[in-house]
């Protein structure tokens, strides 16, 4: 199951921190992979790509270069395609931090809220929380 699949089960399934801590952790890192092959080639060849790995939080970037793309004459335009693709995905990845951030401070205060309100609404016959009506009390 890919990460995206669990992060959609475990929402359904009402895990929203785990939800969350796996979104967190998958978000941090990005690998982008360039290959060059032909259509008769199942698996791509590591000599025909160029790959880079970065992890936002250890500030670390490595990058592959495969032997046989520094033979091919078009390298300069595929090392630019490549660099382009990582700068899109950096920007990318550190946009769905923020949002990740910013639900993160939302699900924070609802628990916050539900902590102070919940046990008084349970003693009064009240749901625990009702839709719409979390900040009467």
């Amino acid at each position: 199951m890919s990460a995206s699949e669990e992060f959609k089960e475990k929402i359904k399934s009402g895990q929203i921190y785990e939800a969350f801590t796996l979104a967190m952790s998958e978000a941090i890192e990005l690998k982008i992979t360039t290959w060059v092959t032909s259509s008769d080639t199942e698996t791509p060849a590591l000599s025909n790509s160029l790959s880079t790995r970065i992890n936002m939080v250890e500030n670390e970037i490595e990058n592959q270069i495969g032997s046989q793309l520094l033979e091919n004459g078009h390298y300069q335009e595929l090392l630019k395609f490549h660099l382009e693709q990582v700068q899109d995905g950096r920007q990318i990845v550190e946009k769905n931090l923020e949002g990740l951030q910013k639900m993160l401070i939302v699900l924070n205060a609802a628990r916050n809220q539900w902590q102070k309100t919940a046990p008084q609404r349970l003693e009064a016959g009240k749901p625990a929380l009702e839709p719409g009506k979390e900040n009467e009390e």
